[in-house]
């Protein structure tokens, strides 16, 4: 037999395949022959019998009558047949003739239906692993298959997708979904102005917000392939009619509010698993496709930050750190915001409105409080600070979180509070209200550092970010820096009983107070300090790097400081 010769048990079993697919009707299992199709038709050697073997895959009436409304299976039996042929690349039948093969048959097609449509976006959903392949084997000699990639896509695909969507728009919604899914799975960027966008946005809108609510709902063809509907959303939404994407935002608010209302009735102890991460990226590339806008409406900013302060249970468990999208459309819609002082408050007092006083330990509204007190800390520079968001806002909420036995709420409240006392834009009335409050902080601070809330290094930054600005500071209360110091020192001595962890963490706070010493009353502070180390000898050597580290920073004014440091070190 010839190297193209095949045996008569294989040229039998295509022939009896041929035969079954040009059946009107099959009562075997459809997924032995989908099986068969996948394994027979890249390892033909007779190109005669290749054509045959497409032709009654394409022209198939059984798909219709067998699958329903979900033909996907077709899609990827398209898909793993020319995989399987890019694979083993059969050497009797090449690689172009294959190409040219299903060129003929897919330009023969008599009439082109939803089935036929599953097909070719499966085989258009192997151009990836073809240039990967060419690029590493040369595996496509006449150079030509690229090419028919794009004719099917763009010649044939796409008006055939618009007539059809449009047909089915009218008469059959589900269909009409489905081919929007079957559209995402092949989409690319620079497709958005071959594709209908306000008609396609809204039904992948529907599509995503169906499985965000509840993936169980949601059909199999649209959870797998939940990825490229989401991707294809967000670049119709870029480009599509205002009053869609005004709608879309809307719907999205409204979901993500149902998400975490339902969640917070009945928290779990972890959303990082794939369906809420899942829910969180479609979230995120619809948000981020309604502000990829040359211009976008002030209120839609309100919605985004709101949408993320709904999702945040799932942010907290995902991550946020290093998640570009996540942190793009939270900076620009910080920034929108921000821009009308009056919707920066309405926003924080629907954050306010929407965090629950009594729920106990609720992840889910704890990832509420935790945004809020991000936000606020991210956005306290953009904003004016005036003495009523002080007195009725600000105090009151950061002040209570402060106060809070977790660890993670304490510690955002304490940097959302430092985060104040670093503002320097809000005029006179600030500096006089952190001149007054800076005690109570530090007081606070330490409470929580005892009761064993905040550790041990979030004190001391505590303490030193408010010596830093003690300068700013001295214009309207000269003596703040003595008050500190004193107040720090009493701390030590009212608490040297404490382990040695404790009484050392506060000697460390102290030693933060040096660079705004009086040069004449450095040496007497620093003796001082040595003489605290009594109270915890054990942690001497980790005291002494603290002392160091601020005598050499060069933030003091001179060399008193270190002179007296070397001089006395063999004592020490």
């Amino acid at each position: 037999m010839s190297s193209g010769g095949q045996t008569p048990e294989l040229e039998s079993a295509v022939d009896h395949l041929v035969t079954i697919l040009h059946q009107p009707i099959f009562t075997g299992e459809i997924h032995d022959i989908l099986s068969n199709l996948v394994y027979y038709i890249p390892r033909l050697r007779r190109k005669r019998k290749l054509e045959q073997l497409v032709s009654g895959f394409l022209e198939s009436q059984l798909w219709s009558m067998l699958l329903g409304e979900d033909r996907s299976v077709l899609q990827e039996t398209a898909e793993a047949i020319f995989s399987w042929k890019l694979s083993i690349s059969e050497p009797v039948i090449s690689v172009a003739e294959f190409y040219a093969v299903w060129d003929r048959a897919i330009k023969n097609c008599k009439a082109w239906n939803i089935s036929k449509l599953t097909v070719l976006t499966g085989i258009l959903g192997t151009r990836a692993k073809l240039d990967t392949l060419q690029t590493q084997f040369f595996l496509d000699d006449s150079n030509s298959v690229s090419g028919k990639y794009r004719n099917w896509k763009y010649e044939l695909f796409m008006p055939v997708w618009r007539q059809l969507f449009r047909e089915t728009m009218k008469h059959s919604p589900r269909e009409a979904e489905y081919l929007a899914v079957l559209l995402s799975c092949i989409y690319e960027n620079r497709d958005v102005n071959e594709v209908m966008g306000e008609q396609l946005a809204p039904v992948l809108l529907q599509l995503s917000l169906t499985v965000i609510n509840d993936y169980k709902k949601s059909p199999s063809f649209v959870s797998k392939n939940l990825g490229s509907i989401a991707k294809t959303l967000e670049s119709t939404l870029s480009k599509t009619n205002i009053v869609v994407v005004t709608n879309a935002l809307r719907a999205v608010t409204a979901t993500t509010f149902d998400i975490s209302l339902r969640e917070m009735h009945a928290p779990r102890a972890n959303y990082s698993t794939q369906i809420y991460s899942n829910q969180l990226l479609t979230v995120i590339s619809i948000l981020r496709g309604c502000l990829s806008r040359p211009a976008i409406p002030k209120e839609w900013y309100s919605q985004v930050i709101m949408s993320l302060f709904y999702v945040d249970f799932i942010a907290q468990d995902f991550g946020k750190k290093g998640f570009q999208s996540y942190e793009y459309i939270y900076k620009i819609s910080v920034a929108g915001c921000t821009v009308d002082v009056a919707q920066y408050y309405n926003c924080l007092d629907t954050m306010r409105g929407n965090i629950y006083q009594s729920s106990g330990n609720n992840v889910v509204n704890n990832s509420r409080i935790l945004y809020l007190l991000n936000f606020l800390e991210f956005s306290l520079g953009i904003v004016p600070v005036t003495p009523d968001f002080l007195s009725e806002f600000f105090v009151p909420v950061v002040t209570f979180y402060a106060a809070s036995s977790d660890a993670n709420i304490c510690e955002a409240a304490q940097a959302t509070q430092l985060c104040l006392y670093n503002n320097k834009s809000a005029g006179e009335f600030l500096q006089v209200w952190k001149t007054t409050h800076y005690l109570e902080f530090l007081e606070q601070s330490t409470q929580r550092f005892l009761a064993g809330v905040l550790k041990s290094s979030q004190l001391i930054h505590i303490f030193a970010a408010i010596a830093q600005e003690i300068p700013a500071l001295k214009p309207t209360n000269p003596d703040i820096s003595r008050e500190v110091l004193h107040y720090t020192y009493l701390l030590v001595l009212n608490h040297q009983k404490e382990s040695s962890e404790v009484v050392s963490t506060l000697i460390q706070c102290l030693a933060q107070q040096l660079p705004h010493i009086k040069t004449k009353y450095i040496t007497g502070w620093l003796e001082n300090i040595i003489e605290l180390i009594q109270f915890c000898p054990a942690q001497k050597e980790k005291i002494f790097d603290c002392l160091w580290k601020q005598i050499n920073s060069g933030l003091l004014p001179d060399d008193r400081a270190l002179s007296w440091f070397l001089s006395s070190q063999s004592k020490l």
